[in-house]
């Protein structure tokens, strides 16, 4: 399926419906708040999902069905520190076999691990952009501010 993704009618009714179209009858409501943190991560992907479990309390979007894409996110965090302590031992070029230098596979992981992060802050509404479509607002001037450089009487 190609185009823009659906917007489910919970974050429709959180933004006021910007767009007036009708409501959709009938979607699926997952029950149950977000759950315990999974016992698979590490601890500092636990140490992450407390921290944004808290600041995704209270939006009343996320439930016991969106556990693993949160679980998926703070792991995908951990490898990505990991992966940014060792470039920091390490460095970003190691020496190859053959005696030349070559990009550190640290640095794969970290571009690798990012990317994941990236795309689940979207899907988490954990990013500017994302808050932004979240509210459905964005603060604009109503004014043009005036000009103090003489141009307006061009």
């Amino acid at each position: 399926m190609k185009g823009r993704k659906p917007t489910p009618t919970k974050l429709k009714i959180v933004r006021g419906n910007p767009g007036k179209r009708p409501m959709k009858k009938g979607e699926p409501k997952p029950a149950g708040e977000m759950s315990t943190c999974p016992a698979i991560l590490d601890k500092v992907a636990k140490r992450e999902w407390r921290r944004i479990t808290k600041a995704l309390a209270g939006t009343g979007l996320f439930t016991a069905a969106d556990v693993v894409i949160l679980a998926g996110y703070c792991a995908a965090y951990s490898t990505w520190i990991e992966a940014q302590k060792n470039l920091r031992e390490h460095g970003m070029m190691v020496l190859a076999a053959d005696g030349q230098s070559k990009a550190s596979p640290w640095l794969r992981i970290a571009n690798q691990a990012f990317d994941q992060i990236f795309k689940l802050s979207g899907e988490l509404g954990l990013t500017p952009l994302a808050r932004v479509r979240l509210t459905g607002s964005v603060s604009i001037p109503s004014t043009v501010p005036e000009t103090p450089d003489g141009w307006d009487d061009l």
